[in-house]
């Protein structure tokens, strides 16, 4: 029986973006590993028929490897900034509880997912090269709002150190967060990249805690 994913019909493959995505992606994910560097028309074609699409189906939707990786880059970046937004509420539905351990959890979470999903790891190595200054864009307009916003409840709470220049801050944290993924994909021992950059990261953040953090936390 065919896979519910096989959507030969233009019509049926628009209206269901997510599974259209998912299906592209998770073959582009095995393309890769099994050909690390291969010509773009060879990629294609390990990824049309992992998804069990034809070719004319694909290129409707994905005319080229920079569009197909700026909707899957981007729906990416999205499930992250959800993940921050669940922060921001879960940091202002409970005062009395120590904000940074939740930001240090989601952290963690976010370098976490190079390991233990190829198709992220793909995506955060490849997609500065592939994307160029669009990858930049849908950093700043996709990526960055959510950490501004949790910037910004910290800063209510007085969990920051005053007058943080929150817009900056977010989008140096943002560098680092895509840096430290890219670190951790080309290391031949991710999990002792993680640990790391994680410790990294977390000693960077911990400048921007108000100096009594530690005694309220």
């Amino acid at each position: 029986m065919a896979s519910d994913l096989v959507h030969d019909d233009p019509r049926a493959v628009a209206a269901d973006p997510v599974a259209r995505a998912r299906a592209a992606a998770d073959s582009w994910s095995r393309a890769t590993e099994a050909h690390p560097t291969p010509r773009w028309s060879r990629r294609h074609e390990a990824i049309t028929g992992a998804a069990l699409v034809s070719k004319g189906t694909f290129y409707h939707h994905f005319p080229d490897k920079k569009a197909m990786f700026a909707e899957l880059y981007t729906e990416l970046i999205q499930q992250v900034g959800a993940l921050g937004d669940a922060t921001s509420e879960a940091v202002r539905a409970t005062p009395d509880e120590p904000a940074m351990t939740a930001v240090a959890n989601l952290t963690h979470a976010f370098l976490r997912r190079t390991i233990d999903d190829p198709l992220h790891r793909e995506l955060m190595a490849q997609a500065p090269a592939v994307l160029g200054e669009q990858y930049r864009h849908i950093n700043e307009t996709v990526a960055q709002p959510p950490i501004e916003r949790l910037l910004t409840v910290l800063a209510e709470r007085g969990d920051l150190q005053p007058d943080v220049p929150v817009a900056t801050v977010a989008r140096l944290l943002l560098a680092g967060l895509c840096e430290g993924n890219q670190i951790i994909a080309a290391a031949a021992d991710r999990e002792d990249a993680l640990a790391r950059t994680f410790r990294a990261i977390t000693l960077l953040m911990s400048g921007l805690a108000a100096d009594d953090i530690s005694a309220r936390g």
